[in-house]
């Protein structure tokens, strides 16, 4: 006999105390699976379907539309780390007379042709560049005056097929989920890291010192153990700084004087422009910064 799985959830608060029931640690505990169900069988199997007919939009008493989707994705760490490296090779004043593309200006140093750092830069970008091209199905969103779906019925059908039946059965599971994500996982979540504050200081605004990230706790909630991070991440502003560089070399490439030409040591040699090697160097690593951010691991 086939089974027609009920689901269903009950929302958490959070409380001043900041402690969580054993019924809301179990409500938590399936709250994953729940959701993890509900892609698998429902939702992922529907869009999937969506996707691959190909029609630009589908009127089901509401309306699913297709956008399809083009991004260019660029990773400039490495961009930075190779261009540095670059700056770094030629900058060695030991090594300068075996580079062909350096020229000894007097009162300058050791320059470079302008238009050989902007070809080593737009290199870089082209070997870290990615493109993607996808469809994106685009749901109608819930009104807000429409409250959340804490119940739901999942017939035994095949979810591959496009059909109101399904598409209603889908949005059905979307909204479920979406409301399983508010009102009971990330409220869990949010009152762990309420917990971990209260216990020891650190939180997202309140960010611990490199020295002793992780900061770690263990906390016992109806007689299980979770754990909870908070982890300071640093992350360097690779793409912030390299975009600087970029265009302050494109405003000398178009002729600007003033600061930047004292900045970077221009020399202007008739139809070329040089800029000193190390002062390029120099204006890297002044950029260079650590932006500070924090993650949460909680598990479960």
């Amino acid at each position: 006999m086939n089974i027609e799985p009920k689901f269903s959830y009950t929302s958490i608060e959070i409380k001043k105390d900041l402690t969580i029931s054993e019924p809301e640690f179990l409500q938590y505990s399936h709250a994953s699976g729940t959701k993890k169900i509900l892609e698998t069988l429902v939702i992922d199997p529907f869009n999937d379907a969506l996707k691959s007919d190909g029609k630009p939009e589908y009127d089901f008493g509401f309306k699913i539309t297709r956008t399809d989707m083009s991004k260019d994705s660029t990773s400039w760490q490495p961009i930075f780390e190779k261009f540095k490296t670059y700056l770094e090779i030629r900058a060695d004043d030991s090594k300068a007379k075996e580079m062909s593309d350096l020229k000894y200006i007097e009162g300058l140093g050791y320059c470079i042709n302008i238009d050989l750092i902007i070809e080593e830069i737009e290199k870089r970008k082209k070997e870290n560049i990615s493109h993607s091209e996808y469809p994106q199905m685009n749901w109608p969103r819930k009104k807000k005056s429409e409250p959340n779906l804490r119940d739901i019925f999942i017939p035994d059908r095949n979810y591959s097929e496009i059909n109101l039946e399904n598409a209603r059965i889908c949005l059905n599971a979307k909204r479920f989920n979406s409301g399983l994500e508010s009102e009971v996982i990330n409220i869990y979540k949010d009152i762990n890291k309420g917990w971990l504050d209260k216990e020891t200081g650190f939180n997202a605004e309140k960010i611990p010192p490199q020295e002793i990230s992780p900061i770690t706790r263990f906390r016992e909630i109806a007689g299980n153990y979770v754990l909870i991070q908070l982890i300071r991440e640093d992350k360097g502003n690779y793409s912030e700084l390299m975009n600087i560089i970029i265009a302050d070399l494109n405003k000398i490439k178009q002729g600007e004087d003033g600061e930047l030409s004292k900045l970077y040591n221009v020399s202007k040699q008739k139809d070329d422009i040089f800029i000193n090697i190390k002062k390029i160097k120099d204006r890297l690593d002044s950029l260079f910064k650590f932006n500070t951010d924090v993650r949460y691991t909680i598990v479960p």
